[in-house]
């Protein structure tokens, strides 16, 4: 809960859910873009926006090394460390906009 797969899911569902008022959500096919977009419309809110682009950039860019390194993308977590501090601010915004435990 709260990883990356959280991240890009709720980008899908919101860009998918506000197309239909906001057709520039679909100009683009990155996350990245596609939470700036999300920002820009209003859908997400800045700050949201923002925790989103830093966790997905910091999980991938921690994937990339460990598969560079051929080891398992599967990362412990000790409960204190910045990858969970990342995991419940996703879980959180997840809980939110998803309305789901």
């Amino acid at each position: 809960r709260g990883g990356i797969v959280d991240i890009e899911f709720v980008v899908q569902y919101l860009v998918l859910a506000g197309a239909h008022q906001h057709s520039e959500l679909l100009t683009w096919t990155d996350n990245i873009r596609q939470l700036d977009a999300l920002e820009a419309v209003g859908v997400l809110s800045e700050k949201d926006a923002g925790f989103l682009r830093d966790a997905y950039r910091a999980l991938r860019k921690c994937g990339h090394r460990l598969t560079l390194q051929a080891r398992s993308s599967f990362v412990e977590l000790d409960g204190e460390d910045e990858f969970d501090r990342m995991r419940r601010g996703v879980a959180r915004i997840w809980k939110r906009l998803m309305e789901c435990d």
